[in-house]
């Protein structure tokens, strides 16, 4: 039976009280009474989507679920982000959300509902400010498409009433999934866990009702010459004796002779399967959501171990995937409204300091070295794990090769000081390094440039427009580190010329 739903003129849905339904099955009407549901449309809503139920469930009774999810969203909610205008300058992040008093309480519960693939927020915003953000159960939400797969409005039923919200009312937050086109994200953290957590909870359930049995396992009886009416009376009499229900330590029973067999394995068994079972199951979870098993499985890790774990996790890719969800859909949906942009900036957690810290000294020996000698600064490329081109490493193996005839000695002269690098080199270095961490991760907007020349900025994004992978990413940024000398040298000139 299919029933035809009605709508306001508003977009609410019609209530239509219809408690009972008469189905024929097998020749014979029966009626199905969906009072308990608040009617049929409680029902649809209850049982239309058995993820979202399952997940709560082996939330409470599965400890490791629950911390692999507020794990995630307590990180992310932590994570350093900026602000920004068109110009790139920063907005101070407490003006910029307005009326929102709680924004890292709205992150995070966008972050942990986008380990099931999807979130959702109704937002309330004047053209100047944001009024208010509400966070949208997904499991509420129901996302509708027209005929050519665009998004008209959503859907929400939330106790017992339905209302239509249209897309400028909802920031929606979809996972990206390779699987699917548009909408909710199918392969999720969630979803690959949920396997794990559902066996750990099947082996608690099966642990917890042998406990109620005070660990005793399951029995038969082999019984000779006992009268079949006399079963359940020598049952209940055995059962009694074996849980201890009997307060006297001897019981004598009528019978020839009566065997009784576990059924199963014992407490002795048991113990080692169900430790390894459920230690791996974990493992499993933690691999769900890209966790180091250290670092989700202990808490007393070494300060090095504990820093090193956090830019494993941090740098992975179910990890990265959710922050820059959140990332894009915020900028695009809210706060490209007022003209801003917003950009996570994981490089100032204190796990990466000392890394940042390095770079910066790398970059700036280099620009030094790029400033004062072009052959050396090939040499520094190289030994900086730069890929270089066939000509650079022509250029290192001529370097290398020795003279047919020993140079002429000179008079010693006095060595000049190499030229230091200007605040403005380290400026384009630093930002050429940056530019290049913010291109290996891909992002629907362009980065934004300060200081690099802009002829060098057009050769760049010309090269990244062209790069696929990873190695030519690298390779755009290589040549434009070589173009730096002769920038250098171009600006002098023209410098020497005015």
């Amino acid at each position: 039976m299919r029933m035809k739903m009605k709508w306001n003129p508003d977009g609410s849905l019609v209530e239509v009280k219809m408690p009972k339904i008469n189905v024929l099955q097998n020749g014979i009407m029966k009626s199905i009474d969906f009072s308990l549901w608040g009617g049929i449309d409680g029902y649809l809503a209850a049982t239309g989507d058995a993820t979202a139920p399952d997940v709560i469930r082996l939330r409470k009774v599965v400890p490791w679920m629950n911390k692999a999810i507020r794990m995630t969203a307590n990180a992310i909610s932590q994570l350093p982000y900026q602000i920004l205008t068109p110009a790139g300058d920063e907005v101070e992040i407490d003006r910029a959300w307005g009326a929102v008093k709680n924004p890292q309480t709205i992150i995070g519960l966008v972050a942990a509902s986008l380990c099931s693939g999807a979130a959702y927020l109704k937002a309330e915003t004047t053209s100047r400010a944001i009024v208010g953000l509400q966070y949208l159960a997904p499991q509420t939400m129901k996302p509708v498409f027209d005929n050519n797969g665009n998004l008209i409005n959503f859907r929400r039923t939330y106790n017992g009433r339905t209302e239509v919200l249209s897309v400028e009312e909802v920031l929606y937050f979809w996972l990206p999934d390779d699987t699917i086109e548009t909408g909710a994200a199918q392969i999720t953290p969630v979803g690959n866990a949920m396997s794990s957590a559902g066996l750990i909870a099947a082996m608690d359930r099966a642990l917890t009702s042998y406990g109620e049995n005070g660990f005793i396992p399951p029995m038969f009886a082999v019984a000779e010459g006992i009268n079949p009416s006399d079963i359940p009376r020598v049952e209940g009499r055995l059962s009694q004796f074996i849980q201890g229900a009997w307060k006297r330590v001897v019981k004598v029973v009528e019978a020839k002779a009566l065997v009784p067999q576990t059924v199963g394995a014992g407490m002795e068994e048991m113990k080692g399967t169900y430790i390894e079972i459920t230690g791996q199951q974990i493992k499993n979870i933690a691999a769900a959501f890209g966790i180091p098993n250290s670092t989700f499985i202990s808490d007393e890790n070494s300060y090095a171990t504990a820093v090193s774990d956090l830019k494993l996790w941090y740098g992975s890719s179910e990890f990265v995937s959710i922050y820059q969800t959140i990332e894009d859909t915020l900028t695009d949906q809210l706060w490209e409204r007022f003209g801003l942009s917003m950009q996570y900036t994981p490089e100032q957690v204190e796990a990466f300091q000392q890394e940042e810290t390095d770079k910066s000294n790398a970059v700036a020996s280099l620009a030094g070295t790029l400033s004062t000698n072009p052959e050396a600064s090939l040499i520094a490329m190289d030994i900086l794990g730069y890929d270089l081109t066939d000509e650079q490493r022509q250029a290192i193996e001529e370097l290398d090769e020795p003279e047919d005839e020993p140079p002429a000695q000179e008079e010693p002269q006095a060595m000049e000081e190499p030229d230091m690098p200007t605040d403005e080199d380290n400026e384009i270095a630093a930002e050429m390094m940056k530019w290049r961490n913010f291109a290996e991760k891909p992002r629907k907007r362009a980065f934004d440039v300060k200081h690099i020349p802009p002829a060098l900025e057009i050769r760049i994004r010309a090269g990244l427009n062209a790069a696929k992978t990873q190695e030519e990413i690298q390779a755009v940024f290589d040549a434009a580190v070589a173009e730096l000398p002769v920038i250098r040298l171009a600006r002098a000139i023209e410098a020497a010329h005015e």
